[in-house]
């Protein structure tokens, strides 16, 4: 999986950053950080095992409560590396290896909304061939007043379209982890979260009756946490054989209604699990959702859950399960990427691989905090760890240990910052950045091209 977009860089094992000395090195300090609660991302299928925030190198952290953890194992997947070198000193260590890293890579969802609040197709940028088809992946359908039907026949009706994802890794003999996913269309496509099959070599789809076969990755979108698979047909395994579900518009969905989950909670052993609960909130957001609003729901939400459809009771899948608390003083905390925003982003994939438009500026980097900033005696922004050299952040002289202090005239102080500024923008659209050189001292500003981000993660 290709890396060439700005995210928080976690350190080396040895948890160091390599600056360039504007002079002798200085007197190392050193500054114990106060405890202080952390939040704790663990995969479900080992309860309480420390692990980080999904979209960065797993991190001794210790659990805590209100912990948003994926409802799979599959994010154990990804392919990340890391910085490299010396730290300003041992106090920007300390004080960084503790802080919460958070994804600015792609900049936060780039999703075009109506006035109303609706979901709309992304716009290709200039660079995408104005020829190309748009490939619908399903379509929505509205409610009537004598359309509900029973929880068993709402069950009945999508359970046949509910698939095991499994994915596996070049270098594992066994699988990497399993997940679960739902068949869209006649024509083989079934829509996954982008955590499930992450990292993945190869991925093996288990169908309703116990069939396995290959499946391809057509694309996927890393900030929506979707990934969209194609079935590869063999002798035994024919389109025509499938069953797909209904969608259902989501904006319909109201406050405690009923709803159900349709997944393999703790892998393929309990395939087909269907659990029963509410709607208990909506367009409702998490530390892991970014600018997502997700479908809360009491439904129970297991391990290997993660890709299967939540269902109302018309018989349509109103969501696409992604998340949940974990904690042993929180419970009945899953939530669901509603079906409006699941379609743009499908159709998007289909047509081009992934969506187009999402803006990037090529770095990785950290947040500096107040804390880093006071002890280093620089400002707070977000320490560049890398630049993308196909970039115009490369072309315009950006490098490594530049801090980033403003984007569009607005000050930033961390990641999230200058995800939330990004976001505002379009690929190719050309912004100011306030850069402070760490290596002299001095502050300036640049302007630069908005690079269009393409992820590179297919398999076929």
């Amino acid at each position: 999986m290709s890396e060439d977009f700005e995210k928080d860089q976690t350190f080396a094992e040895n948890g160091s950053l390599e600056p360039i000395q504007p002079s002798a090195p200085a007197p190392e300090q050193t500054y114990t950080q106060p405890a202080q609660p952390q939040q704790a991302y663990i995969p479900p299928h080992q309860p309480y095992a420390p692990q980080a925030q999904p979209y960065a190198q797993p991190q001794p952290f210790a659990p805590e409560r209100n912990s948003y953890v994926w409802t799979d194992a599959a994010q154990d997947n990804g392919k990340k590396s890391h910085g490299a070198g010396r730290a300003f000193g041992i106090t920007l260590l300390a004080l960084l290896l503790c802080g919460v890293l958070a994804l600015a890579s792609i900049g936060l969802v780039h999703i075009l909304k109506k006035d109303d609040g609706a979901v709309t197709q992304p716009a290709a940028s200039s660079g995408s061939e104005s020829s190309v088809e748009q490939k619908t992946g399903f379509e929505l359908s509205g409610r009537t007043e004598t359309d509900e039907i029973s929880v068993t026949d709402a069950a009945q009706k999508i359970r046949p379209a509910v698939v095991g994802v499994v994915n596996y890794t070049m270098n594992s003999l066994t699988a990497s982890g399993y997940g679960s996913g739902v068949i869209i269309n006649a024509e083989g496509y079934v829509v996954t979260n982008y955590h499930v099959i992450n990292g993945a070599d190869r991925v093996k789809i288990v169908l309703y009756d116990k069939k396995e076969v290959l499946a391809s990755i057509v694309g996927s979108d890393q900030q929506t946490d979707l990934a969209v698979l194609r079935i590869i047909e063999d002798e035994n395994i024919k389109y025509s054989d499938l069953v797909y579900a209904a969608f259902g518009n989501s904006d319909e969905v109201q406050l405690a209604e009923t709803v159900i989950a349709i997944g393999n909670p703790g892998g393929l052993e309990f395939a087909g699990t269907v659990t029963r609960g509410i709607v208990s909130g909506i367009n409702v957001k998490t530390s892991l959702s970014g600018n997502v609003k997700l479908i809360q729901t009491d439904a129970a939400i297991n391990p290997g859950n993660s890709g299967g459809p939540l269902i109302d009771l018309h018989g349509n899948v109103i969501g696409i399960t992604s998340q949940k608390i974990v904690d042993t003083e929180y419970e009945g905390m899953g939530f669901a990427i509603p079906s409006n925003t699941v379609k743009p982003i499908v159709d998007s994939i289909l047509t081009y691989g992934y969506v187009p438009g999402r803006p990037m500026i090529g770095i990785t980097g950290n947040t500096i905090d107040e804390f880093v900033a006071y002890f280093n005696n620089v400002p707070q922004g977000v320490l560049i760890t890398s630049v993308d050299e196909k970039t115009d952040a490369y072309a315009k002289g950006l490098k490594k240990n530049d801090i980033i202090t403003s984007i569009g005239g607005v000050t930033i102080k961390s990641m999230d910052d200058l995800n939330a500024e990004k976001e505002k923008y379009s690929a190719g659209d050309t912004v100011t950045l306030g850069i402070y050189r760490y290596s002299d001292g001095r502050s300036f500003t640049v302007n630069i091209i908005l690079a269009e981000y393409k992820p590179t993660e297919t398999l076929n």
